[in-house]
């Protein structure tokens, strides 16, 4: 999901500058804590990330496991109890 950098931070956001190769028109926030699937005749792509915000995007998509040795859960995982 890319929301307005206006919008309230998330932890996880990645803050995505407009750009001509990016087609973002204005200061955005990558948010990949919000995934969601949508039929392709629903979206219109208007441009591509840089790699530095690519990578930036899928570092924080890729964290340890709840349960993996010395893996601290994050604050969105952990259960209540």
């Amino acid at each position: 999901m890319i929301a307005a950098a206006e919008n309230a931070t998330r932890p996880g956001d990645v803050v995505v500058s407009p750009s001509a190769a990016n087609g973002l028109p204005i200061p955005s926030r990558g948010r990949p804590a919000k995934i969601a699937t949508v039929d392709a005749g629903q979206v219109e792509r208007i441009g591509r990330l840089a790699p530095a915000a690519r990578r930036r995007v899928t570092e924080a998509l890729v964290f340890p496991c709840p349960g993996t040795p010395g893996a601290e859960p994050t604050p969105s995982l952990r259960t209540r109890g």
